[in-house]
């Protein structure tokens, strides 16, 4: 039951004891005893060192399983053998008699006229700039080559009527889409086919195709008459409302 004055005194000074008096480091949050920082900084030299050296082992390893692999099939980036056979390219368009149907050119390629699967199709190829290096020619032909394509489904998605893509090849730099049966805006206009009933309707179909990019929020960027295509009402060039 009662404690006497003595068994006070030395539940106090006993490291265990609820009565013994917190050191001022535990208090503030940190030990009670405090630590030479010359052991811990070679410590942490050490363990440094010991993750290098565990590094460098394992990049050794990887390097060597590498050359060992690229013996059987696979290529060191890093020591690339000068003897590697290139990946061969299939010139799809001259295989299909494309460039004996050149249909027209403009700055930023050549479109052909052929037969793809049995279906009249329209090649679109943008050619190499020699003004530019040739890496970042690549990279840029590469990336506009993609984004045309994804803008063209994008479009049609939006409600706007587009030309089927059929295929793209990103060796040629080549867009496959269906041929549309009609002409261009551009040489209606300078044919003098067109009634003015006719270049209404044109416009309005225009406007509102225009409208479905913006709000959409797709924009074209050379929105011109040669790029708008009026297609024929039955697909023979004969008399009948045209659509865009």
């Amino acid at each position: 039951g009662h404690w006497a004055p003595q068994s006070r005194a030395r539940a106090r000074t006993h490291p265990g004891s609820r009565l013994a008096p917190t050191p001022r480091h535990s208090r503030l949050g940190i030990d009670s005893v405090p630590r030479n920082p010359r052991p811990a900084v070679a410590h942490e030299r050490g363990a440094l060192d010991t993750h290098r050296t565990a590094a460098q082992k394992v990049t050794s390893i990887s390097h060597q399983y590498t050359l060992k692999m690229g013996k059987r099939g696979f290529v060191d980036k890093h020591n690339a053998s000068a003897d590697a056979k290139p990946q061969k390219q299939v010139d799809i368009i001259g295989a299909l008699g494309g460039y004996d149907n050149l249909l027209s050119q403009g700055a930023e390629g050549r479109v052909f006229g052929v037969k793809f699967c049995g279906r009249d199709t329209v090649v679109k190829q943008r050619f190499k700039k020699t003004y530019r290096h040739p890496t970042l020619d690549t990279k840029l032909t590469k990336s506009r080559l993609g984004m045309e394509a994804r803008s063209m489904m994008r479009a049609r998605k939006l409600g706007v009527v587009t030309p089927t893509l059929y295929y793209v090849d990103q060796q040629q730099s080549a867009i496959y889409m269906e041929k549309v049966p009609g002409k261009s805006l551009k040489e209606l206009i300078r044919d003098d086919s067109m009634s003015e009933a006719d270049m209404e309707n044109i416009g309005a179909q225009v406007g509102r195709a225009v409208a479905k990019m913006h709000d959409g929020g797709l924009i074209h960027g050379d929105l011109t008459t040669g790029n708008i295509l009026v297609r024929d009402a039955n697909g023979q060039g004969g008399e009948g409302e045209r659509t865009v």
